[in-house]
């Protein structure tokens, strides 16, 4: 099962879930394996679809995923690498009105520079990328905090 979670930000990101759509008519994705928390994005066509998932059943879900797609929020990609599973993030991006700022993609070069995870900015590769995530291995996330504070302060130099 893939796991797809966009957030809860009251922000949409349409495009991933066109793109997953898209790989599932064109059976590159089976729409039975992909579970979608779409936020305040569209629903998928095809997807197991929830507007938000409590706790308990994201965990759930996030226990069964062979792999997760999610917007380039730090708490959506922390928890799926804590629960050691294959991430790849969009991040959020400003001119397709998903977010205020560009922040997302800062934090998202970071992680991907470090080899914890894949990145998309052009959807369109989404489906090579996925082929790409399933045949990779990556470095293994383990919390101390530092991989935080290097974010706080490099990236959003706070």
């Amino acid at each position: 099962m893939i796991l797809i979670t966009l957030g809860t930000q009251r922000f949409q990101m349409d495009r991933v879930v066109d793109e997953i759509d898209f790989l599932i008519e064109n059976k590159k994705l089976k729409a039975s394996e992909v579970v979608l928390q779409y936020g305040y994005s569209r629903k998928s066509k095809y997807a197991t679809n929830y507007k938000l998932i409590d706790e308990a059943l994201f965990d759930e879900l996030l226990n069964k995923a062979e792999f997760v797609i999610c917007h380039g929020g730090t708490s959506s990609i922390i928890k799926a690498l804590k629960a050691s599973k294959k991430v790849i993030a969009v991040p959020r991006m400003s001119k397709f009105k998903e977010h205020v700022d560009d922040h997302q993609i800062e934090i998202v070069q970071v992680l991907y520079e470090k080899g914890y995870i894949e990145k998309v900015e052009n959807i369109n590769e989404l489906g090579s990328i996925i082929q790409l995530l399933r045949n990779k291995d990556y470095v293994k996330y383990e919390s101390r905090g530092q991989l935080a504070k290097y974010i706080v302060s490099h990236v959003l130099n706070i």
